[in-house]
């Protein structure tokens, strides 16, 4: 008797977020997120996502609701087919601060501490995923200081011009953070290992012409022209059509999308147990205690 052949079986498929991204817009309308009073989320004529930075006087330092905010500005852009692109700025003197700390205060006990680090890191988390997954082009106009985690998850954005005052630092061993936005992954592979390293460990300052020289921007514009320069290359990019862009994007983030993820999960956690540790809460108390003396 011949021997019966056995079928083969097909591995499923790898699951990206962006890949279901067009089918999600033809089962559910996306509704574009309403916009909140530290972050704008505009959506243009021709197909752009534009997600603003709208709290200067707290030097648009990043809070959990930012995070939310900016997560389904992302994900929407993703999910929308008429959308593009993305273009992230900031109004006022800097990009961002960073992470907000004085968060840490609101909490009145140690016990609702451990609650805000658990409800802050996966915050974290989903803006980061968010990041990660946007299956259309980022583009970034960075001008000022840019701090921390404003900073880091810049290397998940496509594009970025910054101004020639534009400087970038991600102070974590002063602060007693540790890094985040895929910054262990991403740093060392956009810097080299040696400069990436001192970013991350030393909080070195990276100037604009040093982000220029290392790939990290893809040009430095004088402040008096940076509006307006920002704004032609908008206008540059906005002749391409969506789905085009769309697959672009698709296959540049599709190799490293699931590592990005993984690395993201896992400094997160990391942080966030840094966050739990005994005296954490009195630190970020004593701290700005003292920087209000």
């Amino acid at each position: 008797q011949g021997k019966t052949k056995r079928k083969k079986k097909i591995p499923p498929k790898r699951s990206l977020i962006f890949f279901d991204a067009k089918k999600m817009a033809t089962t559910n309308a996306p509704v574009l997120p309403a916009s909140i009073p530290k972050v704008a989320v505009t959506e243009t004529s021709d197909g752009i996502l534009k997600i603003t930075y709208t709290n200067p006087k707290r030097l648009n330092a990043m809070t959990v609701d930012m995070y939310d905010c900016i997560a389904d500005a992302l994900n929407y852009a993703s999910a929308n087919p008429k959308i593009k692109f993305v273009f992230l700025s900031a109004e006022g003197k800097y990009f961002s601060s960073g992470a907000d700390l004085a968060a840490f205060l609101k909490p009145k006990d140690e016990a609702e501490h451990m609650k805000f680090a658990d409800l802050a890191g996966d915050m974290v988390i989903r803006m980061v995923d968010a990041f990660i997954d946007c299956s259309k082009p980022i583009f970034a106009a960075i001008h000022g200081p840019c701090f921390g985690i404003s900073f880091t998850s810049l290397a998940l954005v496509d594009v970025i011009y910054c101004s020639e005052s534009a400087f970038f630092m991600a102070p974590f061993a002063k602060a007693k953070q540790s890094p985040e936005g895929c910054s262990s992954y991403t740093f060392p592979r956009i810097f080299g290992p040696s400069l990436g390293s001192e970013l991350l460990y030393l909080g070195k300052v990276l100037t604009s012409q040093q982000a220029l020289n290392s790939g990290f921007v893809s040009a430095v514009i004088p402040d008096d022209r940076f509006q307006d320069a920002v704004q032609e290359k908008i206008e540059e990019f906005s002749r391409f059509d969506a789905e085009t862009l769309r697959k672009f994007k698709v296959l540049c983030r599709a190799a490293e999308a699931e590592k990005l993820k993984e690395v993201n999960h896992h400094e997160m956690k990391t942080l966030v147990d840094i966050w739990k540790e005994p005296g954490y809460y009195e630190m970020v108390k004593a701290a700005f205690s003292k920087a209000k003396m």
